[in-house]
């Protein structure tokens, strides 16, 4: 995402302040968290932005740069819509456990509350990475074209120490209509 969004010089020296041998990573390769961690830590440093807004944006990108088997795993080859890509999101994601063991995001049970309304639950052991899961969610909306506003449920208690649960609104929605 650096590289591509920014500059490719700022990439290399956010490589090698971070201690990475290589100045690019493989695409569909897990790596240790602690190398990531150390990335994202040098990069908002780096490019001067909040290092939970990085994460967001990473998530984001992640996303739309798997869009098309996103669509794919999610849909079946149809595009049926953003509802059916939040409820069907931890589907995804398990399909992408499996072809990347190491990778595990966790889970995202996930339940509709009423008109354009969610509720999604992120069941993780990695700490981290709620802003990088923020950032996905914001990319799926992206990819149905819906602006949506995520809250965290602070009176939930999330299944894991590492998790959250999210309220999902698409904007522009009116359950009441």
């Amino acid at each position: 995402m650096i590289s591509s969004k920014f500059d490719r010089t700022q990439w290399q020296r956010i490589a090698s302040r971070a201690g990475l041998a290589e100045h690019h990573l493989l695409r569909a390769k897990d790596y240790d968290d602690t190398l990531s961690f150390r990335l994202f830590e040098t990069a908002a440093e780096e490019l001067d932005i909040p290092l939970e807004r990085l994460k967001e944006k990473l998530g984001a990108f992640f996303i739309m740069e798997s869009a098309a088997s996103i669509r794919d795993t999610l849909t079946m080859g149809t595009r049926p819509g953003f509802e059916r890509a939040i409820l069907g999101f931890s589907s995804w994601i398990s399909t992408l456990n499996k072809s990347m063991p190491n990778f595990s995001l966790g889970r995202f049970p996930a339940a509709r509350l009423g008109e354009g309304r969610y509720r999604m639950e992120y069941v993780s052991t990695r700490p981290g990475m709620v802003a990088f899961v923020r950032g996905m969610l914001f990319g799926v909306a992206n990819l149905y074209d819906k602006s949506i506003r995520i809250e965290t449920d602070n009176k939930a208690t999330p299944a894991t120490e590492y998790g959250a649960v999210f309220l999902i609104s698409v904007e522009g929605v009116n359950e009441n209509a």
